[in-house]
């Protein structure tokens, strides 16, 4: 009776709607590719409801969120989380899933 079946259907769900994201909209503006991220990556609905899962699956689900975004708008794997969620006035995963 753990979360970690959902969580993992979470990431790969991020995974898949970025990748279509990118295909169709990789041209578009970064205005308009911010919210598109908002619309279809931040929807993470039932996550208050998570209560016993592995902290590794979690940790999955934060590492994904921050390679989607660094993946989607541009930015190098190793530029900083940080700078890139302040730039684009985007939520961290711990305001997103409510931790």
């Amino acid at each position: 009776m753990k979360d970690d079946a959902d969580i993992k259907r979470e990431i790969r769900n991020m995974y898949s709607r970025t990748n279509m994201m990118l295909r169709r909209f990789g041209k578009c503006s970064m205005s308009a590719k911010i919210c598109l991220f908002r619309s279809y990556c931040l929807c993470l609905y039932g996550t208050a409801l998570w209560s016993k899962y592995n902290a590794t699956t979690l940790l999955q689900l934060k590492y994904c969120y921050r390679k989607c975004i660094k993946m989607f708008v541009g930015h190098a794997k190793y530029h900083s989380i940080t700078d890139v969620l302040l730039n684009f006035r985007l939520p961290s995963i711990n305001t997103v899933i409510h931790v």
